[in-house]
């Protein structure tokens, strides 16, 4: 079981790195969304990043490279761009084999169930893990306070709550938005 604490939205990599050099843990998973050059529908993008050779993880160095797919909305489409960056929060050191497994298991509920293939710009990791799989995503602002956008279309409503994947069935579940109910004494 993995739960993602996302972070965002950032409206450009520039921004991002600044947020992401003033924090003191490693953020290994990223979101983005934008839209492409006479376009009206966004196209969403979900990403890892993990231990380099001589530094830690960086989402923002990640992005850097020059064949990463947001380049081409920062040219078409600034405007538009929207990145969330997540961490793993209930595995203080994450291997590079879960985190791959959470982003495996975001796209490919984005490309079959939630979005489709075509809005994807993802073109690896469409198909579902080979094993059980459960996740919690929570979506906080650059301040660490609960984020929960109004539109339909921000990644943050996009992605569910709670995702639970039963591998031998190929099953997915999911809560979509998860309700509040009420405070516990």
């Amino acid at each position: 079981m993995y739960l993602i604490q996302w972070y965002g939205p950032f409206s450009n990599r520039k921004e991002l790195k600044r947020w992401e050099d003033d924090q003191k843990e490693n953020f290994f998973l990223y979101l983005f969304q934008g839209k492409r050059k006479n376009k009206r529908s966004f196209r969403y993008y979900c990403g890892m990043t993990f231990y380099r050779k001589n530094s830690n993880a960086s989402v923002a160095v990640r992005m850097g490279d020059s064949n990463h797919h947001i380049h081409s909305f920062e040219k078409e489409r600034p405007e538009t761009i929207s990145i969330w960056i997540g961490k793993i929060a209930n595995l203080a050191h994450p291997h590079l084999y879960d985190v791959r497994l959470c982003e495996n298991m975001i796209t490919s509920e984005m490309a079959q169930i939630e979005i489709d293939s075509i809005s994807i710009e993802n073109e690896t990791n469409t198909l579902a893990p080979n094993q059980n799989t459960y996740i919690i995503n929570e979506w906080y602002d650059q301040d660490r306070i609960e984020y929960r956008p109004k539109s339909s279309d921000y990644i943050s409503n996009r992605i569910p709550d709670v995702i639970s994947y039963y591998a031998p069935t190929k099953s997915l579940y999911r809560a979509k938005k998860l309700v509040f109910c009420g405070n516990l004494q």
